[in-house]
């Protein structure tokens, strides 16, 4: 599917072919005089004889974007897993089927200030549900913050209930639940689960998703080859009464020593055999924290699916396309090219990035970006730089004041490749490739 994106002056979209029959069909009529949240803006175009959708995405990021150089928490698996689940009871409302989501993480927007998310609905789309809710898991647990317990509970929950025919999100969101009520100090989420009564006169039955059974031995391999990641979470809780032990002993230990101390008079020997037994009580502690401290690093490792693999794996039809220099591309982290560098003044200030990885992302948004610019007129996702071979490539994300190489605007999504001395500006922020 030819997929374009366009900038005018106050918006930007994202363009999609759409069959002649589905113009004026039901489903468009409900998505374009209805305001359904949890969907983009759509408004149905014929352009040069080609029926199309444009799907407003301003001020919004994909999923690709927004984790392409950070990981994702709890709060914010939460949002995503949850806005699908309740855009899932609003197409029921509306009579929509779900088959017409596009899952795709790269079409998956999200409005990064509020966590709000956006899905594209294109009528006449027939995705297969059960690979796009499988591979959304797959790219789940592929970004998921493993030092998050919470979230890498939720993503491999996912991940198990995924591969099941007869998915519900209702289920998954029931688990949330679970979870949140598990942690302390969370306030209640607010997330609308059905009463059984308005659940069975919904249009498709608590959003199961049906589909048809295509498993296949790669579905199979990987299914064995998953880490079993609750080993390594009753790993870290033994670790966590270790130290418990430890700190109630020693406060026995004190306490009796001192009442000894103070109402005994203890020989030499007796203060020495004293002594040993404390001393072997510590060590049995510090041997017993440190053999579970190895254990635990090794299914960590094990519990992180290699980057190279999993993009190839999820993205090998973007690799194919990397020569069109069209949507963003993710290369693995093999030989990193020559240093080049991006430099100019900001304010009376000198600035100076290098570009040290294959691929680098700008905009202000501290912990998502690479090269964080000290400007409001900055995205806070805005634009990627890319490594690829001796080439050094440069995207807008879909920023909203725009990305421009030597006065020219890129369009969102819209890739060039640079050359030494060329002029590029973000927002206001006007620095010189090296």
């Amino acid at each position: 599917m030819e997929v374009r994106y366009k900038r005018d002056l106050k918006s930007s979209y994202l363009i999609l072919p759409v069959m002649e029959e589905f113009v004026k069909s039901y489903q468009m009529q409900m998505i374009t005089k209805n305001r359904i949240e949890g969907l983009l803006p759509c408004q149905p175009k014929t352009e040069e004889g080609e029926n199309v959708c444009y799907y407003e995405i301003s001020s919004k990021q994909s999923l690709q974007h927004i984790f392409a150089r950070s990981e994702m928490g709890y709060e914010e698996l939460k949002a995503l897993l949850t806005g699908i689940y309740i855009l899932l009871q609003k197409l029921d409302k509306y009579l929509l089927y779900s088959t017409c989501l596009m899952l795709d993480p790269e079409y998956i927007y999200m409005d990064i200030e509020c966590c709000q998310v956006c899905l594209i609905y294109l009528p006449g789309y027939q995705g297969d549900s059960f690979l796009g809710i499988r591979h959304l898991s797959e790219y789940i647990l592929s970004r998921v913050n493993h030092t998050d317990e919470s979230a890498v509970k939720i993503a491999y929950y996912f991940y198990q209930c995924a591969k099941e025919e007869n998915f519900s999100f209702r289920d998954l969101v029931e688990y949330m639940e679970k979870q949140h009520e598990e942690i302390p100090g969370k306030e209640e989420s607010g997330i609308y689960l059905a009463s059984e009564c308005e659940w069975n006169n919904s249009y498709e039955l608590s959003r199961q998703i049906e589909i048809e059974d295509v498993r296949d031995q790669k579905c199979e391999s990987e299914q064995a080859e998953m880490p079993n990641i609750e080993v390594n979470m009753d790993i870290k809780i033994l670790q966590n009464r270790i130290l418990f032990v430890g700190l109630v002993g020693t406060i026995i230990m004190i306490a009796v020593c001192s009442y000894l101390f103070l109402n005994f008079h203890l020989q030499i020997q007796e203060k020495a055999i004293g002594a040993a037994l404390i001393a072997v009580f510590y060590v049995a502690l510090i041997m017993a924290y440190i053999h579970y401290g190895k254990r635990y690093e090794n299914t960590k490792k094990l519990a992180q699916p290699e980057e190279k693999a999993v993009h190839e794996y999820l993205y090998a039809d973007a690799l194919e396309d990397a020569q069109e220099y069209g949507n963003t591309v993710f290369f693995g982290a093999e030989a990193v090219a020559k240093q080049n560098f991006l430099e100019g003044e900001y304010k009376g200030s000198k600035l100076h990035y290098e570009i040290e990885k294959e691929q680098m992302i700008i905009g202000k948004m501290k912990g998502k970006v690479d090269i964080e610019l000290p400007d409001v007129s900055v995205s806070r996702i805005h634009a990627g730089i890319y490594q690829k071979g001796d080439k050094v490539l440069l995207q807008d994300l879909n920023s909203t004041n725009g990305t421009y190489k030597n006065g020219v605007i890129l369009q969102p999504e819209e890739t060039v490749e640079l050359k030494p001395l060329d002029e590029v500006r973000f927002g206001k922020i006007c620095l010189t490739y090296h």
